[in-house]
């Protein structure tokens, strides 16, 4: 759901990184942590293409200050 209204998966996510995954250029999604209300929220990292090595290493660098990805309370 976008602002009360239903939409399909990938019409919600595809403004997003459609423009650099088009040309090429690699994404990554990692998780950051929780809402208040326990739901998921990760960021996406965006890299130059053919920097896919780069991505990875930015990505694991980041996801060490955070607690990873964890199971949201009402699927536990």
């Amino acid at each position: 759901m976008v602002n009360g209204k239903k939409l399909p998966y990938t019409k919600a996510f595809t403004p997003y990184n459609f423009a650099t995954v088009i040309m090429g250029h690699p994404v990554a999604t990692i998780p950051i942590g929780q809402t208040a209300n326990g739901l998921p929220v990760g960021i996406q990292i965006h890299s130059r293409r053919w920097d896919d090595r780069r991505l990875l290493q930015i990505s694991k660098q980041l996801e060490s200050f955070t607690e990873g990805f964890q199971t949201p309370k009402m699927f536990q």
